[in-house]
C-alpha cells in the first residue's frame, strides 16, 4: 500500500516538490549565510519525493515514546537481549531496599545537585 501510495505521490506532488527543494538549496547555496539551509534543503528533498513509510526522528538526544513508529522494534530488541521472559517489572516508587546512604544521594540528586557537588557534600 505504500508503494502504491508513494506512486501517487510522485506523479502529482512529489517530482514538483523534487524540483521546487532542488532550486531552494541552488539559491541557498549562493550567500554563504544561507548555506546549512541549502544542505536542510538537499536532505529533505527525498522526503518530498518518496514520503509513505519513513519515520523523522531527531539524531541528537531523543528519547523514545510509545507513540512513535520504531517503539515496537526497540521493544522486541530489548526483550531479545534481556531474554524471552517477560521484562522484569519494578514498581518506580519502590525504594524500600536502598540503603540510608543511596536515599541521601538519591535525595541530593532530586534536589538538582551535580555529581560532583554531591561528591563533596557527602
Amino acid at each position: 500500500m505504500r508503494l502504491l501510495g508513494n506512486i501517487v505521490w510522485f506523479v502529482f506532488a512529489g517530482l514538483w516538490l523534487f524540483i521546487g527543494y532542488a532550486f531552494a538549496a541552488l539559491l541557498c547555496f549562493i550567500f554563504m549565510i544561507t548555506i546549512r539551509f541549502g544542505v536542510a534543503h538537499c536532505v529533505s528533498r527525498s522526503y518530498g519525493v518518496w514520503p509513505f513509510g519513513r519515520a523523522v526522528v531527531p539524531r541528537d538526544n531523543h528519547i523514545l515514546q510509545k507513540c512513535e513508529p520504531t517503539w515496537n522494534a526497540f521493544l522486541s530488541d530489548v526483550r531479545a537481549f534481556l531474554g524471552e521472559d517477560e521484562l522484569a517489572r519494578t514498581d518506580a516508587g519502590d525504594i524500600g531496599e536502598l540503603s540510608d546512604r543511596e536515599r541521601e544521594v538519591l535525595e541530593l540528586g532530586r534536589q538538582g545537585m551535580s555529581n560532583e557537588q554531591i561528591a563533596e557534600r557527602l
